[in-house]
C-alpha cells in the first residue's frame, strides 16, 4: 500500500525533489521533502532481483533514513513484479507514454526536447518495441502475407533454433522435451510427460499470451552475454489460487538470482541458471552453453518436481467435499 495517496502526490511542491543516481547500492532516490518521501527506484533489465534483494532495500532505506516514508519502485521492461508486494512496479512502455505526453502538454526548451525525444528512441530501439514499430509491421505483413508466410516456413532458422534443436535431439533416449515457441532471443519448452498428466489446470491463454496448454514451462533465453534458464509458473486458471499453487514448490526454488512474482502478477518466473557467451554465439556454442545450464539444473528436478506439484494440486481441487453432519431436529 502506497504511504501517500495520488491527491498528495499531485498537489506537492516538488521544487525542493533532489534525485541521487547509485546512493546507498540504491539506482535512483528521489527525496521529497515536502512530502517527506523516500522514492527508491530499482531499475532491472536484464535480471531479476536477487532473493530478498527487495525487503532488504526497503529495510535498509528506513533505518537510515527513519524520519521519511518510504516508496519503492521496480522498474523492468515489462511490469514485472518482484518478490515484495509492497514495491509497486513500471514498465519502460510507460515511461515511454508518460514522456510522450508530457512533452505534447508542455512546451519544454530544445534541449530538454531533444534529450527526451533522444531517450524515448533509446528504449523503443533497445528495451521495448514502441506501438508506431509494430503498426508498421502489421501493415507490411498484411502487404505481403504470402511472402512472409513463405518466409517463416521456409527461411533460414534462428542460431537458436538451431542450438535447440541439437540440444533436444541429444536428451532424446533420456528424456522428451517438446517445443511451445521460438522466438528471436527465446526458446520456450516443457517435457512430453507434463502433457500426459491427467486433468492438468490449463493455462489461461485465451486472456494471456502463453506458449503452451500446460501452466509451466521452461525457457533458454539469450540476454546479452548470457544465456539463461528460466522455469516459469503462467496464467493459471481463474478458479485456481494463485499463491496456493506457487507454495506447493520447494522453498529452495526461490534461490539468488531467481525470484517469485507476488500473488497478484500473472507469470511467475521461479527458477534461473545463468551461462556466460560470446556477443555473437554462433549454434555450436549456443548448444554447450544450453548443455551446461541442464547440468546446473539437475538439482532441480524440474520434471518430477513440477509433475507432483500438479499432480498434488489437481487432487486437492479435484476431492469432493464432505457433507456437514445434520442436526437432530427438536
Amino acid at each position: 500500500m502506497s504511504p501517500i495517496s495520488q491527491l498528495d502526490a499531485a498537489i506537492a511542491d516538488l521544487s525542493g525533489v533532489f534525485v541521487h543516481c547509485e546512493r546507498d547500492h540504491f539506482d535512483i532516490t528521489v527525496d521529497i521533502p515536502s512530502l517527506q518521501l523516500l522514492f527508491v527506484i530499482e531499475n532491472k533489465i536484464d535480471a531479476l532481483e536477487g532473493k530478498g534483494q527487495l525487503p532488504d532495500y526497503k529495510k535498509k532505506a528506513q533505518l537510515r533514513y527513519p524520519n521519511l516514508r518510504f516508496l519503492g519502485c521496480l522498474l523492468t521492461p515489462d511490469g514485472y513484479q518482484g518478490e515484495d508486494d509492497s514495491w509497486g512496479a513500471i514498465s519502460y512502455a510507460t515511461i515511454a507514454k508518460e514522456l510522450k505526453r508530457l512533452i505534447e502538454e508542455s512546451a519544454p526548451s530544445t534541449e530538454v526536447l531533444i534529450f527526451i525525444q533522444h531517450y524515448i528512441r533509446l528504449i523503443e530501439m533497445k528495451i521495448v518495441t514502441s506501438q508506431e514499430l509494430v503498426n508498421a509491421c502489421r501493415e507490411i505483413y498484411r502487404q505481403h502475407k504470402t511472402a512472409i508466410d513463405l518466409i517463416v516456413e521456409h527461411g533460414q532458422e534462428s542460431v537458436l533454433g538451431q542450438a535447440y534443436e541439437l540440444f533436444a535431439t541429444e536428451k532424446q533416449g533420456q528424456i522428451e522435451l517438446k517445443q511451445a515457441a521460438l522466438r528471436s532471443s527465446t526458446v520456450y519448452f516443457l517435457f512430453e510427460s507434463w502433457l500426459n498428466i491427467s486433468g492438468f489446470p490449463q493455462a489461461d491463454r485465451k486472456r494471456h499470451q502463453w506458449t503452451s496448454p500446460f501452466p509451466v514451462v521452461l525457457w533458454f533465453e539469450i540476454a546479452g552475454k548470457k544465456l539463461n534458464l528460466r522455469v516459469e509458473v503462467g496464467p493459471l486458471p481463474s478458479e485456481i489460487n494463485r499463491a496456493e499453487f506457487l507454495n506447493r514448490f520447494p522453498d529452495k526454488w526461490v534461490d539468488a538470482g531467481s525470484s517469485r512474482v507476488g500473488v497478484k502478477g500473472i507469470y511467475s518466473r521461479i527458477k534461473k541458471a545463468t551461462e556466460s557467451i560470446s556477443e555473437e554465439p554462433s549454434a555450436e556454442d549456443l548448444f554447450e552453453a544450453m548443455k551446461k545450464l541442464w547440468a546446473k539444473s539437475s538439482s532441480w528436478n524440474v520434471e518430477t518436481t513440477v509433475r507432483t506439484v500438479v499432480e498434488g494440486f489437481r487432487r486437492v481441487a479435484s476431492a469432493p467435499e464432505i457433507p456437514l453432519p445434520e442436526l437432530a431436529q427438536p
